[in-house]
């Protein structure tokens, strides 16, 4: 691990891993973009994580920008930014730590809340609807922890156990824990001395530091999961704990996740073959229009408009593609960009919103972006 000051930006570099974290520094000020790679000594480093209080008392900060990538934003990262007034976070993030936006006065919205449902707290992070469990209100000697919660109509997947959530609940004997959930925090559920058993759904691919370290009468953890496939950090489970490891349960082999971007490239060589010898002459065409839906409401076409195009609209350059004023691009690592009037949009999921009401384009909103842009890229292909 070394530190290093790229381009104004401070960064713990992981040399193994060719990861980088965004660390302390003081002066950061005005608007900011941070990159999703950095590069030092001719070697690249991947944006994944935004460290604890990274932006701290950065009072003349005004907006940010975090890249997809970012995974995680640690606890108090812009604590008492109080310029703030703006910040895109991706999809990408998951993970947002304790009051990590506290004295950020100028922010209309906060982008993570916490609230408590049937005694759970949760903190519900609202650009892409997951939840963490933090902890419980009393002393149970069960919890089942649901994978999905519904607060204000929107519903939110429960995807982690929260840093300490449960611990030192001495009278809990039994946890049910969902499949939703992909990581379990650092010292989840140490302490738990009453803890006997424990099943792990195959989701969970991290298990943090002492997780249930000191549960003296764990004896039996079972891992619906291959051991290569879930990293567990040191004193995660006691001395008297047997793990077994089963992998995932049998059932109906899943189907291959659809790559979005693969079928697209193979439409992108068809199109420039064609194109080459396709007349110049405009065509009349029929396009869907509407207006930019609400991000939670399925888009369906409503209305009708028909407008010259040119086939020219459409330009393809290997994986880039153009419509009009728009410019959609997949990046060599499969991320998605898309400019407008040659700018590029600094909010990349409504931006993309925009082209497909544009285009009448159908899309499904549990999309992220990578989907989306995979499938509008696919689409734009198939309009020429």
């Amino acid at each position: 691990m070394i530190e290093k000051t790229i381009k104004g930006i401070k960064y713990l570099l992981d040399e193994e891993n060719l990861t980088a974290v965004v660390i302390n520094k003081k002066g950061y000020e005005g608007d900011f973009i941070i990159p999703e790679t950095v590069v030092f000594k001719k070697v690249a480093y991947r944006v994944t994580s935004i460290g604890k209080s990274a932006f701290e008392d950065c009072s003349s900060l005004t907006s940010i920008v975090i890249p997809d990538g970012v995974t995680s934003i640690g606890e108090e990262a812009f604590y008492d930014c109080s310029s703030l007034t703006s910040i895109v976070i991706p999809d990408s993030v998951t993970s947002i730590g304790e009051s990590t936006f506290d004295g950020c006065s100028m922010l209309k919205q906060k982008p993570t809340q916490e609230i408590e449902m049937s005694n759970i707290k949760y903190r519900l992070l609202m650009h892409n609807h997951l939840a963490m469990v933090l902890g419980h209100s009393g002393r149970p000697k069960t919890i089942n922890i649901p994978s999905e919660i519904n607060h204000e109509g929107v519903i939110y997947r429960v995807t982690s156990i929260g840093e300490s959530a449960f611990s030192d609940c001495s009278s809990l004997t039994s946890i049910v824990i969902p499949d939703s959930v992909t990581t379990i925090g650092y010292g989840a559920f140490a302490y738990c001395s009453s803890l006997t058993s424990l099943v792990i759904p195959n989701s969970v691919t991290s298990i943090g530091e002492s997780a249930f370290d000191s549960c003296d009468k764990l004896t039996s953890v079972t891992i619906e999961n291959e051991k290569e496939k879930v990293k567990i950090s040191g004193c995660a489970f006691p001395y008297s704990a047997k793990i077994n490891y089963v992998g995932k349960p049998k059932e109906q082999p899943a189907k291959p996740i659809e790559n979005p971007y693969h079928q697209a490239i193979l439409e992108v060589e068809k199109a420039t073959a064609k194109q080459a010898t396709a007349t110049k002459a405009a065509e009349k065409t029929t396009v869907n229009v509407q207006t930019t839906p609400e991000p939670s409401q399925p888009v369906s076409p409503t209305t009708t408009q028909t407008r010259n195009r040119d086939k020219a609209d459409y330009v393809f350059n290997g994986k880039k593609v153009n419509h009009g004023v728009w410019t959609l691009e997949i990046a060599d690592d499969k991320s998605v960009k898309i400019y407008k009037n040659g700018e590029p949009c600094k909010k990349t999921s409504p931006a993309l919103r925009e082209l497909a009401a544009e285009i009448g384009f159908t899309y499904d909103p549990k999309w992220n972006t990578r989907q989306l842009g995979g499938k509008l890229f696919a689409q734009l292909i198939k309009l020429t």
